[in-house]
């Protein structure tokens, strides 16, 4: 006959445990790493998009220059006459010229036009812009990085076809004032690519 033990309960063995123990770190293996991941997949996205949007940023203000570019010539801290547009023929290609459309919303007494340039300085794609027009020794412009980590930057002027350098031949292009009808700018980047814009002169 059967002999009851009352008062015992019915469990799991050690053995038993230890199994359910070692599926269990098996599977929180498992979903740790899948969901590691899945968090280094996110965080790559977020990077990419912040460095696109950045890229896009600089391109904005670089297209909104040119598009407000003016035929007014300047004087340097040489006290030489410095074209409406001057583009200088690569290696170091660096594009420098006077643009109009500055706000003024405190309608202070200054001009509405601007001298800013585009270079690339250690990698990195720098905006200039020039107190004054019309420069002395002492005049310094204000350098902002609009992009690290920049691998090329090219520049190109059209008049009866594109050229790396302005002013360009013929004679007649050596005007001060004189204005191609369109740049354009290629930047490299190694998250996007080469970027080309072509933007039309109105003054041109």
């Amino acid at each position: 006959p059967m002999v009851s033990h009352p008062g015992r309960v019915a469990g799991f063995t050690l053995v038993e445990l230890l199994v359910a123990l070692a599926v269990f770190a098996v599977l929180s293996g498992i979903v740790y790493s899948a969901l590691g991941v899945a968090l280094d997949a996110s965080r790559e996205t977020a990077v990419r998009n912040e460095r696109r949007a950045e890229i896009m940023h600089a391109v904005t203000i670089m297209e909104r220059d040119m598009l407000q570019m003016s035929r007014r010539p300047v004087w340097n801290e040489f006290g030489q006459l410095s074209p409406a547009l001057l583009v200088a023929r690569p290696p170091g290609a660096r594009m420098e010229f006077t643009r109009a459309g500055v706000l003024n919303p405190r309608r202070e007494k200054r001009p509405s036009l601007q001298r800013v340039a585009y270079s690339i300085v250690d990698d990195d794609l720098v905006r200039e812009v020039w107190p004054v027009l019309d420069r002395t020794p002492q005049s310094v412009p204000v350098q902002e990085i609009l992009l690290e980590d920049v691998e090329d930057l090219a520049f190109g002027a059209l008049s009866t076809e594109w050229a790396s350098s302005w002013p360009s031949v013929p004679a007649a292009m050596q005007e001060s004032a004189a204005l191609p009808r369109a740049v354009r700018f290629v930047l490299s980047t190694s998250a996007s690519g080469a970027i080309e814009r072509i933007v039309p002169v109105a003054g041109g």
